[in-house]
């Protein structure tokens, strides 16, 4: 088997890992609620309802007016 004639730089090695980390990082698929219709991520709990998959996963804390005139 060929081995390498040189060894490969410390630069070279990590801007190429870098490059495959964020061309995976950017890639965020969004898609509709369908409780609430509001963008949220795939596969994730819907941030403005709280369901997933047609279940409550948590409870959403409703604003209040009085924090909000503070």
């Amino acid at each position: 088997m060929p081995q390498p004639k040189y060894k490969t730089r410390r630069s070279h090695t990590r801007s190429r890992k870098a490059a495959t980390f964020y061309a995976r990082a950017e890639r965020v698929s969004l898609g509709r609620c369908p409780r609430c219709h509001a963008l949220k991520p795939s596969h994730y709990a819907c941030p403005s309802c709280g369901y997933y998959a047609g279940e409550q996963v948590y409870v959403v804390k409703a604003e209040s007016k009085a924090e909000e005139e503070s």
